[in-house]
C-alpha cells in the first residue's frame, strides 16, 4: 500500500488482512499495566533498591548486647548485612526476566 500514490492508498486498505498483519501485535495487557511498567524502569527501581540497602547495611550497627535475642533487621554482623544486599541482585533477575516475559507478546513466547 505504501508504494501505491497517496489518493489510492485509503482504497486499498479494505484488501489488507488485518488479522493477519496484527497477530504478531502486543496487547494493551502487555503495553499498558504495573508490569510494563517494572520492565521499561527496572534499572532505576534496582539501583535505588540497592543504594537503599547497602546504606541501611553500612549505617547499621551490632546489637549492644549480642547474648539478649536481639536481632539486627538485615543482620548482626556487617558481613552478613552486605551479603543479604548481594541477594537483591538474583531477586531483581526473578523480577525482570518475569516482567520481560509478561510484556514480550505471543510470539517472543
Amino acid at each position: 500500500i505504501s508504494d501505491l500514490p497517496a489518493g489510492q492508498q485509503l482504497n486499498h486498505l479494505q484488501c489488507v488482512d488485518w488479522a493477519r498483519s496484527l497477530s504478531h501485535c502486543k496487547t494493551h495487557r502487555e503495553l499498558h499495566s504495573w508490569v510494563g511498567v517494572f520492565a521499561a524502569i527496572h534499572r532505576v527501581v534496582f539501583v535505588h533498591t540497592l543504594g537503599f540497602t547497602l546504606t541501611l547495611a553500612a549505617v547499621s550497627s551490632s546489637p549492644s548486647l549480642p547474648g539478649n535475642g536481639d536481632i539486627a533487621f538485615i543482620g548482626n554482623d556487617a558481613k552478613v548485612r552486605f551479603a543479604t544486599a548481594g541477594l537483591l541482585v538474583p531477586f531483581h533477575a526473578l523480577l525482570w526476566t518475569l516482567a520481560s516475559w509478561g510484556t514480550a507478546g505471543e510470539v517472543v513466547r
